[in-house]
């Protein structure tokens, strides 16, 4: 059974005014250690998944994907991570 960590956080990425999708690259830092991911982020739609690359310590296997869900703006996403 799939387990779920939700919370918010501030995009460190822009909207580009082109439209192109844009690279997007990042970590979370928890208790036993680091959760890392990457994707491609659509500039045309308010949701994307991303896929969990690995990490450190206890989370050095993570695998599965982030959902990141963002505000109309585009600033702030609601990122759900779900791995197993």
């Amino acid at each position: 059974m799939a387990n779920s960590l939700q919370g918010d956080r501030n995009r460190t990425w822009g909207r580009r005014p082109d439209h192109a999708p844009t690279h997007c690259v990042g970590s979370y830092s928890l208790s036993g250690g680091t959760i890392d991911f990457s994707g491609t982020i659509s500039t045309t739609t308010d949701a994307n998944r991303l896929s969990m690359t690995g990490g450190t310590g206890s989370c050095k296997n993570a695998r599965r994907t982030v959902l990141a869900e963002y505000n109309r703006a585009g600033t702030k996403a609601r990122e759900t991570l779900t791995f197993s």
